[in-house]
């Protein structure tokens, strides 16, 4: 586990397109979004209703020209932070092992996944960010 603490300082908008209902359902939103990241970042935003069901928004830091487009407000806070391992099938694991922690308090608030796009390379580096209340240690 590649854990750490982030603070961010100032609240920020996504915008994109949203999916409701199972994991299954993400690539589409994917699908919408692809033709408009023209950036080094984008974010996959999780309002969960649970662990089966929820809503997803695949966006990008600034608005989208089109109808279709949502939006979530990413807030300023504290943040456990946890590099996926394995690339997008890592990604369950990696959300099982943060919320599997015993020594963090979770803020129902949207979690989000970071896609970093360096340049020149094929392979994005995937974040999980999980907005905590207070921090300690990880185990």
């Amino acid at each position: 586990m590649n854990m750490r603490y982030e603070t961010i300082e100032n609240d920020f908008v996504i915008y994109g397109f949203g999916v409701k209902g199972a994991r299954e359902n993400i690539p589409r939103a994917w699908k919408l979004l692809a033709p408009y990241i023209d950036t080094d970042e984008s974010y996959g935003v999780c309002r969960n209703g649970n662990r089966e069901r929820n809503w997803y928004i695949a966006g990008i830091k600034r608005n989208i020209d089109h109808p279709d487009v949502q939006q979530e407000t990413i807030k300023a806070g504290k943040y456990i932070v946890e590099t996926v391992e394995g690339g997008i099938p890592g990604i369950p694991k990696t959300y099982d092992e943060l919320f599997s922690l015993k020594n963090i308090e979770v803020i129902n608030a949207p979690n989000f996944e970071k896609y970093i796009h360096p340049p020149g390379s094929k392979e994005d580096v995937i974040e999980i960010w999980l907005p905590v209340k207070y921090k300690q240690n990880f185990r």
